[in-house]
């Protein structure tokens, strides 16, 4: 036995929606005969409902994975020697920069 309601051929699905729908009539007829109202019970399975439930659930949990997967991402260390090199470049470039200001020449 197939547990997917899609595994089915489609006459036989068919066939499943028809006798559903003569089971709504029924029921609603036999409700307005014992005099309540004529709404249907609930159904006992709620197909639009449950496949909404299980789509924000499969969001939450990839926007928690994703989340996690950010957090992790390891941040580039840069050694205080690098640091020290690149300020001392930078150092160079602007003091290039000063002596020519209006050519831009000296700029690397």
């Amino acid at each position: 036995m197939s547990n997917s309601f899609w595994d089915h051929p489609i006459a036989t699905i068919q066939k499943a929606i028809r006798i559903r729908k003569r089971i709504e009539s029924l029921q609603k007829s036999v409700n307005v005969m014992l005099g309540g109202d004529d709404q249907l019970p609930l159904p006992y399975f709620m197909a639009g409902a449950g496949s909404n439930v299980e789509r924000s659930a499969a969001k939450a949990r990839k926007a928690t994975k994703k989340a996690a997967a950010k957090a992790e991402k390891a941040r580039r260390v840069v050694s205080r020697a690098s640091r020290k090199k690149m300020a001392a470049a930078q150092k160079a470039r602007w003091a290039k920069q000063k002596k020519f200001p209006h050519t831009g020449a000296g700029i690397e």
